[in-house]
């Protein structure tokens, strides 16, 4: 396969931070790594051979980042505030840093894509639900969406903004970003097997929440075969990516609407003429009826006249043929 890439460094968190850049057009993609790894975790994990068809046929560009995991969500003899304050950094950096990169590099003017697997797709979950505006669909594999799996019982203001079952548990039924959420697309998946049984009652709990929150997203639970493996996220991404690019039919949704419209207005049309015949059905049998009637009243008033007349000439004396 024939990669371009753009590695670009910034200093981020006391350390340098990459960008790969896989592809050289498309819709751009930007796709986080498992727990505590480099910005090559796709690439050598077999997720970028996975999607080589979409990359070389210019429908998608990638991009990977490194993480901090290992520093905030991770870190678990740290000081919970400062991990929480690290967290915080890493979510500033992708959205003020490299969301801006990826608009430099990428010609397409389109949103990005965000996606990851196990501790990759909990950050692609909280830039996407944290700002909508910038991005147009998600694809989250094996994450484990509960800060308390990490934190326990501790909470501040920055692990409360890197919390989706926190702050969607709070979001006010009107608020903006819930109208923006169902004009994106939203996927979420995990499989039922070996490890990713906190995945499963974790999107559980998210799912339920989306469901009162009128939210529409894709939770897809897969077999009890599928295990926390890149084996497995490897077919997801492969599933799940042409969907998310697939356009809105809008097409066939407007033809299908045509369509009801002709139906009921030949509905419409023939009840009316339903209508009109009965009306005209009805009158006639009136009219008729009328006629009959009429008839009727004639008859018997003629047969009444001239029972009179016969009545009026009996009573009449008769002339006499005898003269005085």
């Amino acid at each position: 396969m024939n990669r371009d890439k753009y590695t670009w460094h910034s200093v981020h968190l006391d350390r340098d931070m990459s960008v790969l850049v896989y592809g050289t057009k498309g819709v751009p993609v930007l796709a986080f790594p498992s727990k505590s790894t480099r910005f090559d975790d796709w690439e050598k994990n077999g997720m970028v051979d996975s999607i080589e068809s979409l990359l070389e046929a210019g429908k998608i560009q990638l991009f990977t980042v490194g993480s901090v995991d290992d520093e905030s969500w991770l870190c678990e003899n740290g000081i919970d505030v400062w991990r929480t304050a690290r967290q915080e950094s890493y979510y500033r950096y992708i959205v003020e840093d490299v969301i801006p990169f990826i608009r430099k590099i990428n010609k397409s003017k389109k949103l990005p894509i965000a996606t990851g697997v196990e501790m990759g797709a909990n950050q692609a979950a909280v830039v996407f639900l944290r700002r909508p505006d910038i991005f147009q669909a998600l694809i989250a594999m094996s994450g484990i969406y509960d800060a308390r799996y990490f934190f326990g019982n501790y909470i501040d203001h920055d692990l409360y903004e890197n919390a989706p079952e926190r702050f969607l548990e709070n979001m006010a039924p009107d608020h903006e970003y819930i109208k923006l959420y169902n004009q994106r697309k939203m996927i979420f998946c995990v499989g039922q097997g070996s490890q990713e049984f906190d995945g499963v009652r974790a999107l559980k709990n998210l799912e339920r929440i989306f469901i009162t929150k009128s939210i529409n997203a894709w939770c897809d639970y897969w077999g009890y075969d599928v295990s926390h493996s890149w084996d497995w996220w490897m077919k997801q991404i492969s599933y799940f990516l042409p969907k998310v690019l697939e356009p809105e039919k809008t097409v066939t949704v407007s033809a299908e609407i045509a369509e009801e419209k002709t139906e009921k207005k030949d509905e419409k049309k023939a009840q009316k003429e339903v209508k009109e015949t009965t009306v005209t059905r009805a009158s006639k049998e009136i009219k008729e009826s009328k006629e009959v009637k009429e008839s009727k009243e004639s008859k018997d008033v003629k047969a009444i006249v001239k029972d009179a007349k016969a009545k009026k000439q009996e009573a009449a004396p008769k002339d006499s043929k005898i003269r005085l």
